[in-house]
Order: C-alpha cells, then structure tokens, then sequence
C-alpha cells in the first residue's frame, strides 16, 4: 500500500536527514492553538465523547501549543518546522524536493506532535517525532485504487485521469522510494 510505504519511507528520511531539513513556508502563518482545536473537535466528534476532566478543548488546544513552543527552538534545528513566539506555525520541513504534504493534515499533524511524541529521553523523542513526521506526510491512499482499476484493465475514462497529486506522487514519492526505502522485515508479510 502506497500509503504506508511512503509513511515508512519519510519515517527513514526524518531519521536520515536530521538536524538537514530545508523550511517550506505555509502561505499564511497559522496558530498551533488553532490547528489543536480543530483537530481535537475532528478527533471528538460524535462518536467520541470529550472528557471534561482534561479541562475544555480550548484549553487543552492551550497547552498543546504552550508546549510546542517550549520546544520550537529544538523543532526548528533538528526537523525544519518553524513556530514563531506568537504560536503560529510558520512552515514544515521540505522532505523531499517536489512533494508538499496534504495541508489538510495540518492540525492532526499539530495535535500529534504534542500527544505521540515522547519527550522525555533524546532516543525516544527523535524516533517518536520521525514517526509523526512520517505519518504527516504520508500520501494518500485513494492513489492505490486508480492504479488498482487501471491495472485490472479497465477502462480508464476522463473521470479517471490523474490529478496532479497523483502525478507528483507517481514522478516524485515512487522514484524516492525505489531509491531510498528500506522496508522493514515485518513488511514482507
């Protein structure tokens, strides 16, 4: 699966490049807080129920951006993604030259970063934020299910075509990851 190759792939690439990231600018900055936010109320939604105990989401979206400024200075260094002293996210690492992340992940991105990383040893923190980034910018699985109908010999109609998000996919991610990937062993099963 596409998806969870090229996770494993810019898992590899976080690891590889350390302290080596090249800062791609958002268009717009955008407050941590806001991004938390807007992950916590996707994460709680109606299937899930929020625990006040935790206090509100706006507070907890609070301290999520609270503590990713703490470590902006380590994040900005060692990974390319920049947070100014106001909170706002100013830009994420260019992993790999030609390929954007889906900027729709952002705010998950952002909650992850303070829920699945672990701060509290050096070794556990770089691989925790390697995973995160990884998962961040992972493609999206729909690009299997155009290969799979065209490589089934179907007829691919105008409604088929690849989209340019595809096409990067196929002539930037794919070649990366013949060049780059290592699979893990567990990936052969």
């Amino acid at each position: 699966n596409a998806s969870k190759l090229s996770e494993e792939l810019f898992y590899q690439l976080t690891l590889k490049n350390f302290s080596n990231f090249r800062y791609q600018a958002l268009q717009e900055p955008v407050p941590l807080s806001q991004l938390a936010l807007l992950a916590l109320e996707e994460k709680f939604d109606e299937t899930l129920s929020w625990d006040d105990s935790d206090g509100s989401k706006e507070d907890v979206a609070r301290r999520v951006s609270e503590l990713l400024c703490e470590k902006a200075e380590m994040l900005k260094e060692y990974l390319g993604v920049y947070i100014d002293a106001e909170g706002r996210l100013l830009g994420v690492p260019n992993m790999l030259a030609g390929y954007t992340p889906e900027i729709g992940k952002l705010p998950e991105f952002v909650l992850a970063l303070a829920e699945n990383v672990d701060w509290s040893t050096e070794r556990a923190c770089f691989q925790t934020l390697a995973r995160v980034l990884g998962h961040f910018y992972a493609v999206d699985c729909s690009y299997d299910e155009i290969n799979a109908s065209a490589d089934e010999g179907a007829q691919i109609t105008p409604a088929d075509e690849e989209t340019e998000t595809q096409r990067v996919i196929r002539l930037v991610v794919f070649p990366a990851m013949k060049r780059n990937l290592l699979p893990p062993r567990d990936y052969a099963t």
